[in-house]
Formats: structure tokens, sequence, C-alpha cells
């Protein structure tokens, strides 16, 4: 997932949009990086089977790569937005 979030009456982090990225998407260059990434921190982890919603930062400006916000062995969102995306992808 991709989110754009922009400042809205003050409030600095307001979800904008949210979209599913997949591998090979133009104008995406760190997305290999990224799932290469949060693949080693669940080897890491130990975590081998079920859900984990990660979440990584990465600045384009700076070269040291992705940044590990969080890892929850659980699934993405709270609300169930997750579960319209998820079934079209099964």
């Amino acid at each position: 997932w991709k989110y754009d979030k922009r400042v809205f009456y003050g409030a600095p982090v307001v979800y904008y949009e949210m979209r599913l990225m997949t591998l090979g998407t133009k104008g995406e260059p760190f997305l290999q990086a990224m799932v290469d990434y949060i693949f080693g921190v669940l080897d890491v982890l130990g975590i081998k089977k079920g859900a984990v919603q990660s979440e990584i930062k990465v600045e384009n400006e700076k070269p040291r790569g992705p940044v590990l916000i969080e890892a929850n062995c659980r699934l993405h969102g709270g609300d169930g937005s997750w579960a319209p995306v998820s079934q079209k992808c099964l």
C-alpha cells in the first residue's frame, strides 16, 4: 500500500489516498527494495506464516534506504477496508 498524506485544516497527517502497489509499478523505484527489506525483517523476527502488517518509510532524497516503522502480526487496517481488496487478490 502507498499512502498519500496531506495537511488538512492544520492537521498534518490526513489520509488523502491509499493505493495497493504491485511489483513493477512504474515510477516506484524503491518498491522492490522495500519488499526485500521487509522479508529480511520477517526472517530476523522468525515470522514464517500468517498475516503481518508492516509499515516502512522511504524518503526519495535520502540514500539510507527503507526504514522500519512497525511490523505486527495482524491484518492491515482496523475498519475492514482491506477485505474487498484482499478478496480481489485471491
